[in-house]
């Protein structure tokens, strides 16, 4: 896992720039240990603030006690699915944006979770990782990505 983090650090400065200066919050519920501890570090890096649960459960209690700015959640999870938690989320905040991580997908069960959603499949690398949560971000809050250059009308 060192290496990937290494790897994850020689990624970001090579093209992952800083998303935002704003620090949005995010949170990570992953309940592999290594792929977690990859996502949190890349995305602190970044310039997020980050808050993590190793199952949807306590994900979920931590959605109870602040709303994030952004959810990312691993789809195929013991106990209680990435789409289950999305839905228990969209409860409390209809237009969280959500990042479902997975190696495969049952798009059917990603389509019927409400709202907007991304995806993010395994594996992924750091530059991956920040292109879905700034397009994430970017969708749901409203911010405009830079406009065209204006065009100059021929006289």
């Amino acid at each position: 896992a060192s290496g990937e983090m290494e790897v994850a650090a020689q990624t970001i400065g090579m093209g992952a720039t800083p998303a935002t200066t704003l620090g949005e919050s995010v949170l990570v519920i992953e309940d592999d240990q290594d792929v977690r501890r990859f996502i949190v570090e890349c995305l602190a890096n970044l310039g997020y603030r980050v808050n993590e649960a190793d199952n949807g459960y306590s994900g979920l209690e931590q959605l109870q006690a602040e709303t994030p700015d952004l959810l990312i959640v691993d789809f195929a999870m013991p106990g209680i699915n990435g789409a289950e938690v999305a839905t228990l989320a969209r409860e409390r905040r209809a237009a969280l944006p959500i990042i479902f991580v997975t190696g495969y997908a049952d798009m059917d069960a990603v389509e019927r979770v409400p709202g907007p959603k991304h995806l993010l499949r395994k594996p992924f690398d750091v530059v991956g990782l920040s292109d879905v949560v700034k397009d994430a971000l970017l969708g749901t809050l409203g911010l405009a990505s830079p406009a065209a250059p204006p065009q100059l009308n021929p006289v």
